[in-house]
């Protein structure tokens, strides 16, 4: 009878190993799944149990792994008792010829390490002999009256022992040197044939019970941490009247201390995590503040004023498969079409995921109060269906590399913008037109008038659409009013102060907008946007 039993394993883990007798498995990893923040490995592996109670384990698990995420399933004539996980420090003792090489070679570094034992008792001797032998001729110095044939004596004795000395010791050092390196020399064969102690790692310890010799099949699935994958796109645009390619790729880096050779990987949009605890909303209280507004108004943050009522034009992609592709109600996977081998190095090893060829609509933008350049963006609708996550992005035109921007779909608007690069053929000036704006004070009440030019110039040979983003300044104060004058047929958003043109501008030509408004305050204060 075949029986499959799928089991999380620490409902049983802590039972006592031991009792029966102990059977190693061969297994390998055979599928890799990498989550934002975490791997599960799946490692396989068959034997053959005798009658009764039998413990197998698995050997050379990453002491990565999460232990309480281990599943268990086995087919075969057998019923599993029990299942745990312990740490082998690999204290493994060779065998066979090897065996006799390694205590060859341990033998071989004890007699040099008792002769490098001896080298220096020789030359602390000798060292010693040297201090002895200056020791006397500071005692000798203050004699006066010397003959010349006793301070020629004296001499010849102090250079000729000295010598002696000295070159004694010499050789001491030539051959601590040489018999160093025969040390590490043994070493290193030691290495090659693999270190008696070398990094711990885990075991996978099943128990199982069988009334005869079967043969039975075991598959482990588990978690480890220190693996992790990021997004990354190529984005390759021809013109300006062609779809984007769009390639997503994943960054995939471990450091489990486990090679992962030949081995069937797939990437996942899912963050694993142990903390289940439902969020528990907490009293908030009302208080006064002071405000200070530091938005950048070209960014993604919420109040990105591109990302408010943009036109949505809806196109099906069309898609170049590379991974099998599947889709849940809260992940995503892609499975890549061939095998991988991605060592423990904490590397980047990049895989293709997927290519997309993606309808768009290219426009110039324009926020000339932040950079007096024209970008030309490609818009995006629909972009969910398309599983991006947030991640950089290469940027390419036609065979030039633009640069690289950081793609990110996570934003409440209909259209996901991609920079396409500036355009230095559009020329774009913008001014405060100085005869059109000041200040009066009328019953208490300061009114300041703005009004600024915008100048946009078309140097291509082909016509643009292109549009300007500005800006109104908004007022938190009742006592501090805003007044827009005129906005040269802008859209305005009051709620935002947003100024957006649409419009679009032939080749070799140019055009100018304007727009004012004023700001009334009490007399004698000061304002100024913030």
């Amino acid at each position: 009878m075949m029986n499959r039993i799928v089991i999380a394993c620490m409902a049983i883990m802590f039972v006592h190993f031991g009792m029966a007798q102990e059977l190693k498995v061969s297994n390998k990893l055979t599928d890799i799944t990498v989550y934002r923040n975490m791997a599960k490995e799946t490692r396989a592996g068959a034997i053959t149990i005798p009658a009764g109670t039998t413990d197998i384990y698995f050997p050379g698990v990453s002491t990565a792994m999460n232990d309480m995420s281990l599943q268990i399933a086995a087919k075969g004539d057998a019923v599993l008792l029990a299942a745990g996980v312990r740490i082998n420090y690999n204290f493994e003792e060779l065998s066979g010829e090897k065996q006799r090489n390694y205590q060859a070679y341990q033998d071989s570094m004890v007699e040099i390490n008792r002769k490098l034992n001896w080298i220096q008792h020789e030359s602390g001797v000798y060292e010693g002999e040297l201090a002895l032998v200056e020791r006397l001729l500071q005692v000798a110095a203050p004699k006066e009256n010397y003959k010349p044939d006793e301070l020629n004596q004296m001499a010849e004795i102090y250079r000729v022992r000295m010598l002696d000395l000295k070159k004694r010791l010499f050789q001491l050092q030539n051959n601590t040197d040489a018999l160093s390196l025969r040390h590490q020399h043994f070493q290193n064969l030691i290495n090659e044939l693999g270190n008696r102690q070398s990094s711990p790692t885990k075991e996978i310890v099943l128990s199982f019970y069988a009334e005869r010799e079967t043969f039975i099949n075991v598959k482990t699935t588990y978690l480890v941490n220190n693996a992790t994958w990021v997004p990354m796109y190529d984005v390759n645009v021809e013109n300006i009247t062609q779809p984007v390619n769009l390639t997503y790729k994943a960054a995939i880096t471990q450091n489990t201390g486990i090679d992962w050779k030949d081995v069937q990987v797939a990437v996942s949009t899912a963050t694993p995590s142990f903390n289940n605890n439902r969020p528990i909303l907490q009293p908030k209280y009302i208080d006064y503040v002071t405000y200070r507004i530091t938005e950048n108004f070209y960014s993604n943050s919420a109040t990105n004023m591109m990302q408010v009522n943009n036109d949505a034009i809806v196109a099906k992609p069309n898609i170049e498969t590379t991974a099998n592709i599947i889709e849940s109600d809260i992940m995503v996977e892609f499975e890549l079409a061939n095998r991988q081998s991605i060592p423990s190095d904490g590397k980047s090893h990049v895989c293709k995921l997927t290519e997309y060829k993606v309808p768009a609509t290219y426009r110039y933008h324009v926020v000339a109060k932040l950079d007096p350049t024209a970008f030309l963006l490609a818009r995006i609708t629909d972009y969910g269906k398309y599983n991006l996550l947030d991640g950089s992005a290469n940027i390419f035109f036609g065979d030039m590399y633009v640069g690289q921007v950081q793609l990110n779909p996570q934003t409440t608007s209909d259209t996901l913008l991609l920079s396409l690069g500036r355009d230095e053929k559009i020329v774009v000036k913008r001014c405060r037109v100085t005869n059109k704006t000041g200040k009066k004070v009328l019953s208490g009440v300061e009114t300041e008038e703005f009004v600024y030019e915008i100048k946009v110039r078309n140097n291509k040979s082909v016509a643009i659409d292109i549009e300007v983003l500005d800006q109104v300044p908004l007022t938190r104060r009742k006592e501090i009013v805003v007044k827009v004058d005129d906005v040269d047929g802008a859209k305005y958003n009051k709620e935002y102060g947003k100024l957006l043109w649409n419009f679009k501008l032939p080749a070799n030509s140019d055009k100018a907008i304007r727009f004012g408004y004023s700001v009334e305050y009490p007399e004698g204060k000061q304002v100024a946007e913030q």
